[in-house]
């Protein structure tokens, strides 16, 4: 799913993904913006124990619920997604176990940056991220303990390190334009797929 422009969409039942629902599937998911949607689930939503999707290069953003949901035993890899504006959780992990959460612009988001539901809920790796201005939090651990610093999750969650508190400086926000235009610091630039 390459290069596409997917927006003002709404599914047909609650809990499906507005801009793409992925259940037992591994797609690959890049370069795509998703923005505008309307739905009870998130900008993209994983379900299922077979799906590993790669969810990489794309602008999440200011859909009604959240930018990525995972669930359903799922395990995608996110990986260098400008995630922004939604009125959710950034990222929500509810019984999945993402392999990676890598190089991801984490900003503005009505939830927490990154939200896990309990302790069947763990990324394997949540590194090299910025984070802004979350509503709720940077990252809420496990359903109970929330974290407000990046430095603070890097500290005593196990699986993140190398995070960051910062704005990513997008052009014109205010106004909602250009959130594609990253200024992403040099210490951010990981490279993987």
């Amino acid at each position: 799913i390459l290069n596409n422009v997917i927006t003002g969409n709404s599914p047909g039942g609650a809990g499906d993904g507005a801009g793409i629902y992925v259940s037992n599937g591994s797609p690959l998911i890049k370069g795509n913006r998703i923005e505008s949607n309307t739905s009870d689930g998130s900008g993209i939503y994983v379900t299922g124990s077979l799906s590993s999707p790669r969810i990489l290069n794309n602008v999440i953003a200011k859909n009604k619920e959240g930018g990525i949901e995972c669930t359903g035993s799922s395990k995608p890899r996110i990986i260098s997604n400008t995630i922004s504006d939604n009125t959710s959780h950034g990222i929500s992990v509810s019984s999945a176990s993402p392999d990676s959460i890598i190089n991801n612009i984490i900003s503005l988001n009505s939830g927490y940056g990154i939200s896990e539901a309990g302790t069947t809920s763990d990324p394997g790796k949540v590194w090299y991220n910025l984070f802004y201005s979350n509503g709720s939090g940077v990252y809420r651990d496990e359903g109970s303990t929330d974290y407000y610093t990046a430095s603070s999750v890097n500290a005593a969650v196990p699986e993140t390190k190398n995070n960051l508190d910062g704005d990513p400086m997008f052009v014109d926000n205010v106004n909602g334009i250009t959130i594609s235009v990253l200024a992403r610091p040099p210490s951010m630039q990981v490279t993987q797929e």
